[in-house]
């Protein structure tokens, strides 16, 4: 087993020099394992086992910087599947479930999406993004052969954000293909052999968010936003039947159990479950002729994943709230929760004596809520969870001291708010003059000292403001107007959006870059332009002020180095190839340059010269503890991992 420890998982798969991992990463998939006795459930991080009628985390097995997207058990419990990919590459991989190893992995492409096993487990089917659709003969599973490939070649412009479903007698492929423009969004029906089109499903009026097929592939529902639910006849293309909902009910899911008895269908407020029924009553919530059983509301955010047992007694259901819930079918009531698959995180605070860490993120619904979860940094263990109402926003930016956090709604409109206290009490209202009505797109910076903010928007202008957050005397209170912000001053200097601003350590200077290609250094407090920086391929995605503000680190396809003196080009590394570089940090000496991307974390030594790589796992944020001796990555599955600098430094 992969673990120090059989009961810690938090120190699971731990890559080399890491300490903790907080958080399992978001779920992508969920499955049971034929015999009911275990469920697994594919992250980012990793394949989660957990035994299915307790909850207790069995192991993780992992591919390091392989995202997994989807799963499949074998029927006769002992295999695993697992669709997984990283920036360039997809491949299937099989794990042997009692032995938690990896058997061997085949070529397969990226987005896949769904994965399951033929009814006698000879054969492996996936669908994926464009309406691919593959299947593998799997008799000898070390040596997986392909059977066949379909590729629906005249969809492939259609984009990524349609749905595809493959049905269980492997013969039809739906996809669906939103048309906003003309408030158009039909199904199409594919012959799933030769990729040919049977019909189309044209009465939707909203956009459809989740597809599924009945056991016998009979029948296809589909279920749209806010209005609609609708049963389809898939050798007649009829509509059986439809629901209309009464209180504008968004459908983000859909699944039938296998025998198809049960229906289960998740929503922005919870899970409807729904069970076959001879003769619903007229008054019933009906759909077709299953009926609405039990309505289930515990679910904090949207509910998007579902997998029945074998017995049908349990439904396991995952939200963006980081929880999975399993439910007994029969009652409606909860049996247990599996915490921590949460999806993203905004901010991170460790506490100043170490021993606790604080993220935030904020939910998708409802709006308006921010999630602050409390982490042990000894043990890993969630602490606790609470939700914090009325933090409308888009975009975020915490302060230095981690004290502060500047939260963007729409158009403009922005609040500076405390998050020391538990109500995040606010500081101050603020608007960026000039932004168009619809901007969506902020990036903020705090100084070191945290008593200034900047912040930029899709205009391409740069906002910067004094924070006034010390007592004053009513003479000072009067003089200043009564304000927590002073504008200092407002520039126009990028042609595009700014994606990124960064204040030197003595906070003189201001960094920004932007969509388009360009860095530019702003004096401050009076906002003249000190030079115009150019030499990025690409846009520029990340800054970061070296400790004594004479270098400038610059991030996107490479890592550049500026002179801030000169305003001039220092070098470009590497030059022979493109990395991603998201997010970028000095160590606490300065000779090592943390980089964090979806190539995962890479060291560069300054000194030396020399790249080296710490860890292969997407990473989009970076920080430091105050003493310098904890780095904190925060991957994009949702997790943050806990490094030893102490260790590190020496040997890269």
């Amino acid at each position: 087993m992969n673990n120090d420890s059989q009961s810690n998982y938090s120190r699971w798969g731990l890559p080399e020099f890491s300490k903790l991992r907080l958080g399992k990463g978001r779920t992508n998939d969920i499955e049971f394992s034929d015999d009911g006795s275990q469920f697994a459930v594919a992250t980012s991080t990793g394949i989660w086992i957990y035994d299915a009628k307790t909850g207790k985390e069995l192991s993780l097995l992992q591919n390091p910087g392989h995202d997994i997207s989807a799963i499949a058990f074998s029927p006769n419990s002992k295999i695993i599947a697992a669709a997984s990919s990283n920036r360039l590459e997809g491949k299937i991989q099989f794990w042997d479930v009692n032995t938690q190893k990896l058997l061997t992995n085949i070529e397969a492409q990226q987005g896949i999406t769904t994965l399951f096993f033929s009814d006698d487990g000879t054969q492996l089917a996936s669908t994926g993004n464009y309406g691919r659709v593959g299947i593998w003969n799997i008799s000898n599973t070390l040596k997986p052969e392909v059977i066949r490939k379909v590729q629906l070649e005249q969809i492939e412009s259609w984009g990524q954000s349609q749905l595809a479903e493959l049905s269980p007698d492997m013969r039809f492929l739906a996809i669906t293909k939103p048309d906003w423009k003309h408030k158009y969004f039909p199904i199409y029906l594919y012959d799933a052999v030769n990729g040919k089109l049977i019909r189309s499903f044209t009465w939707h009026t909203m956009n459809i968010n989740s597809i599924a097929f009945s056991p016998d592939s009979k029948l296809l529902i589909s279920g749209d936003e806010f209005e609609t639910l609708r049963l389809w006849n898939t050798e007649t293309g009829k509509s059986v039947s439809e629901l209309h909902w009464q209180r504008r009910t968004s459908t983000l899911s859909l699944s039938f159990y296998r025998n198809g008895q049960f229906l289960a269908s998740g929503h922005f407020h919870g899970i409807k479950l729904w069970r076959k029924s001879d003769k619903p009553e007229k008054d019933d919530e009906i759909i077709g002729n299953y009926r609405q059983s039990h309505y289930i509301i515990n679910h904090r955010d949207y509910v998007y994943k579902f997998a029945f047992s074998p017995d049908e007694d349990s439904l396991l259901s995952a939200s963006k709230d980081g929880t999975i819930r399993a439910w007994d079918t029969t009652t409606g009531e909860e049996r247990f929760v599996c915490k921590e698959h949460i999806h993203g995180i905004n901010g991170l605070v460790l506490s100043k004596t170490d021993d606790t860490l604080t993220t935030f993120n904020r939910p998708f619904n409802p709006f308006g809520v921010f999630q602050r979860r409390t982490w042990d940094t000894e043990t890993g263990r969630l602490v606790s969870t609470d939700f914090m109402k009325g933090i409308m926003g888009t975009t975020f930016g915490m302060s230095q001291n981690d004290k502060l956090l500047a939260v963007h709604n729409t158009g403009g409109k922005c609040v500076l708010r405390n998050i020391e206290k538990d109500s995040f009490d606010i500081i101050s209202n603020f608007t960026l003059e000039g932004v168009p009505k619809s901007c969506l797109n902020v990036r903020f910076a705090f100084s070191q000292d945290s008593t200034m903010l900047a912040a930029g928007g899709e205009d391409g202008s740069v906002h910067v403001w004094k924070i006034n957050d010390k007592k004053q005397s009513f003479i000072g209170r009067l003089s200043s107007g009564f304000k927590k912000m002073q504008l200092m001053f407002r520039v126009n200097g990028h042609s595009e959006f700014i994606r990124t601003l960064a204040f030197s350590p003595d906070g003189k200077t201001l960094a920004t870059g932007g969509r388009d290609k360009i860095i530019q250094l702003w004096n401050v407090p009076d906002g003249n332009l000190l030079f115009t920086l150019t030499g990025h391929e690409y846009r520029v995605d990340t800054l970061a002020f070296a400790s004594d503000g004479k270098t400038l680190a610059s991030g996107s396809e490479k890592l550049y180095l500026w002179d801030v003196k000169k305003g001039i080009e220092l070098k470009s590394i590497p030059s022979d190839r493109k990395i991603d570089i998201d997010s970028l940090l000095y160590s606490p000496d300065g000779n090592i340059i943390i980089m964090g991307g979806s190539d995962g974390i890479n060291l560069y030594d300054t000194l030396s010269g020399l790249i080296s790589n710490l860890h292969f796992g997407s990473t989009n944020t970076l920080k430091f503890s105050a003493d310098g001796k904890t780095l904190m990555s925060v991957e994009s599955s949702g997790s943050v991992l806990l490094w030893d600098w102490d260790e590190i430094a020496p040997i890269h």
